[in-house]
């Protein structure tokens, strides 16, 4: 089955890109059981319990080095696991896209050749309509893979991916090169994917876009939150605040009054810090929707990295004032 999409384009013309939809799946596609994952002594999972039912878009988030991108390996069979189980559904079909595969592409292949060997019989014309969905057109589709650019690379390689039709996709920084234009695509054709999604981004309006269900590793665990990264956030707001009175009222009159000071002008400090962020990180997300920087590949690849930067900040200072109040 085909789902017919519309995608924009600077010349306000339109074309309809149509990826294949997974058959219908069990209501329970994944689940992983006591899962383990030691490196040496260093524990990244213990106990790791979680269920994944269908349609569910799953955005992993949390501090660097907590453990998303092994946990997305695992998933995807890269990594095994230490101990415990990791079970899918019958007939449950998984694709996994990483950075890696932008290396794997047959340098010596052209962008229709490398399409076409996975397309399962598609036409010539099939196959540059679907292309063209991904922004390769004309002589675009002739090009070799070593000539490419980043972008261009992850382009074909999520065109690839999407192809055949599959029940899971696990996706680690999907967005990473992309430039406005074809960010629109991937998250349009992954909104209306009716299979289930596990991914990793430090793209916000991705997160915000694509994703219904945010879980956040940490400390070898997860915790799950019912919505996409904005809820996240306001949820993690909203429970900071609280644990903030209570343990307030609890700590307070342990310490001594310099001590009190200083934590006091740091915990101002931070407060002001994260209206900052937030501010920043709002103006930087307007010019990267801004129509005139659009074809400025380089600028907007720029705003992206400071946006994660900001964000990365901000996570940090997060868990800084938790650590405070404790």
């Amino acid at each position: 089955k085909l789902n017919k999409i519309d995608i924009p384009y600077e010349d306000q013309s339109r074309i309809a890109l149509s990826i294949p939809q997974p058959e219908r799946s069990p209501q329970k596609v994944l689940q992983c059981i006591k899962v383990k994952k030691n490196y040496g002594d260093l524990v990244v999972f213990d106990d790791l319990n979680l269920i994944v039912d269908r349609n569910q878009k799953i955005g992993l988030v949390g501090a660097n080095g907590a453990g998303k991108s092994t946990l997305l390996k695992m998933l995807a069979g890269v990594e095994l696991v230490t101990d415990g189980l990791i079970n899918y559904g019958s007939g449950v079909r998984v694709e996994y896209y990483a950075q890696h595969q932008l290396d794997i592409l047959n340098p010596k292949e052209t962008v229709f050749d490398s399409l076409k060997k996975i397309s399962n019989g598609l036409g010539e014309n099939e196959i540059r309509r679907y292309l063209g969905g991904f922004l390769f057109s004309g002589n675009d589709i002739e090009k070799l893979v070593k000539v490419l650019s980043g972008g261009e690379k992850a382009r074909l390689a999520l065109a690839r991916i999407l192809i055949n039709p599959s029940n899971i996709l696990l996706l680690d920084e999907p967005t990473n090169h992309l430039d406005m234009a074809s960010r629109n695509i991937v998250e349009k054709v992954l909104s209306d994917f009716k299979g289930c999604i596990i991914c990793i981004s430090h793209d916000r309006h991705f997160l915000n876009e694509v994703t219904n269900l945010t879980c956040e590793v940490e400390d070898g665990s997860i915790k799950a939150y019912e919505g996409n990264y904005e809820y996240y956030e306001w949820k993690k707001k909203k429970s900071f605040n609280g644990k903030k009175e209570i343990k307030k009222k609890n700590n307070v009159k342990k310490l001594k009054y310099k001590e009190r000071k200083k934590i006091r002008n740091r915990a101002v400090w931070i407060a002001k810090r994260f209206q900052l962020i937030e501010k920043k990180i709002s103006e930087l997300e307007q010019d990267l929707n801004d129509p005139i920087n659009i074809s400025d590949a380089e600028l907007l690849q720029k705003i992206t990295e400071d946006i994660k930067k900001l964000e990365n900040e901000y996570m940090d200072l997060i868990e800084e004032k938790e650590n405070m109040d404790n």
